[in-house]
């Protein structure tokens, strides 16, 4: 598979995640090879340039986790063959989309990270569900064959679960391909915080 044919994805709701789209921004405009497209679905207008389509939705229509939704609208615009859900809040590396090439013929790449305290993950194929990255590479007609992101509160693991269950292909990257960036702001930070009150 080409790089041409990726479409970057993200979403920015709220006001705790502006302060990273400047980094994300720049770090996707850095790729090489570069993306065919990088979209950011936003509940207000943010000015976005620098080649990324803006998609504006300023309500999330009832749903209750903003975040499937939002995904949703910026996948109404893919494209390409195959969409990269990149969160605003982390940092692809320069060379992310280098080497997937005909090795990768799948449904699913699980991209590794190198997160801020150090850690390094690689998913292994068949490991357990939870060890899945939600900033992976999916096959766009298998992401909508299963009707993209749902509204609930693990979008990515529920999407990992529905591909499963139609028998999508997973493999994993051979080396971490972006930055994971823990902050007090973080869905999986709040989450543990919340476990231990």
């Amino acid at each position: 598979m080409g790089a041409a044919n990726i479409t970057v994805i993200s979403c920015l709701y709220g006001r705790t995640h502006d302060r990273f789209l400047g980094e994300w921004l720049a770090s996707v405009r850095q790729l090489d090879p570069a993306p065919a497209e990088v979209i950011i679905a936003t509940d207000r207008f943010r000015h976005i340039t620098d080649g990324a389509l803006e998609v504006f939705r300023r309500r999330n229509h009832g749903c209750r986790y903003p975040q499937a939704f939002y995904l949703n609208k910026a996948l109404e615009h893919v494209e390409t063959a195959w969409v990269w859900q990149l969160d605003i809040d982390d940092v692809a590396f320069p060379d992310a989309l280098a080497g997937l090439d005909d090795r990768y013929i799948t449904d699913v790449i699980q991209m590794g990270f190198e997160r801020s305290d150090g850690l390094i993950h690689l998913p292994q194929r068949g490991g357990p569900i939870n060890q899945y990255v939600a900033g992976s590479i999916i096959r766009t007609a298998a992401l909508r064959h299963i009707g993209g992101f749902r509204d609930v509160e693990h979008q990515d693991s529920d999407v990992w679960k529905r591909l499963i269950a139609i028998g999508a292909e997973f493999v994993s990257a051979d080396r971490p391909r972006f930055h994971y960036r823990r902050h007090a702001q973080a869905r999986t930070e709040r989450e543990a915080r919340a476990l231990t009150v």
